[in-house]
């Protein structure tokens, strides 16, 4: 697998949009909301402040955070990960 972690996958989900330029304009916005809906979809809380969104997505854009600085950044403010045995097959 590319990606095995939920966090890997959302860290390359805001670096693909945030470098990719595959919108006319808000691009850093948009990968920024992408990444935090991937992590809530997959019921993954995080605590962060506007600076500290603002700051992960300048970086990233300006090539000082790489896709493993997003996960160290996502790692270091999680404040609830799903259940591993959680049964879903109900869903």
């Amino acid at each position: 697998m590319l990606y095995p972690t939920i966090f890997e996958k959302a860290a390359q989900l805001l670096y693909g949009l945030n470098k990719n330029h595959g919108f006319i304009d808000g691009n850093k916005r948009i990968a920024i909301h992408a990444m935090l809906v991937y992590l809530i979809i997959n019921d993954i809380e995080i605590e962060y402040t506007q600076e500290d969104i603002v700051s992960l997505s300048i970086a990233v854009a300006d090539d000082k955070a790489n896709p493993a600085d997003i996960v160290e950044w996502i790692e270091n403010r999680v404040i609830k990960k799903p259940l591993d045995d959680l049964n879903r097959s109900f869903l």
